[in-house]
């Protein structure tokens, strides 16, 4: 007695297509910057609003007298503005294939965040960890499936 078997191939077009178009989107994740940015754009504003979730050390009595007296806003890290626009915009500052990079190229913006002799640290961006899952999650979108 002989043993005939046949196998039958299905898919495997649709399936080596469709591991090429993930391969395509996992070298290059620019097309979702924008969703990222908005993240993490939302992401800041929350901190500048709550003052870092309440982490950030009050403004020094003369500070506050000095930003008074000059018509500058009163609230910490905002005296003309231009950091908070800088930090709350959604697209990236440096877009890579496989990197994508938000924040500021103002340069004083690294003594507020970093702090100095003179300067309490206020960390300016800082995901929460459910903000990072959002991230991963429109990556991971993006990825498997293509949704943007």
């Amino acid at each position: 007695m002989s043993l005939k078997l046949d196998v039958e191939q299905h898919g495997v077009r649709e399936a080596t297509a469709d591991l090429l178009e993930l391969g395509i989107r996992a070298s290059d994740v620019r097309a979702v910057s924008l969703k990222i940015g908005r993240i993490v754009s939302e992401s800041t504003k929350r901190r500048f609003q709550s003052r870092g979730s309440g982490s950030w050390p009050p403004l020094a009595e003369s500070t506050k007298e000095r930003k008074a007296r000059d018509g500058l806003d009163p609230r910490p890290m905002r005296a003309t503005g231009a950091l908070y626009a800088s930090l709350t915009k959604p697209q990236p500052t440096t877009a890579l294939p496989d990197e994508l990079h938000y924040g500021t190229d103002l340069p004083y913006s690294r003594f507020g965040h970093y702090g100095t002799v003179n300067e309490p640290t206020r960390r300016l961006v800082e995901l929460r960890p459910s903000e990072r899952r959002q991230v991963e999650e429109v990556l991971t979108y993006y990825i498997s499936r293509g949704e943007r």
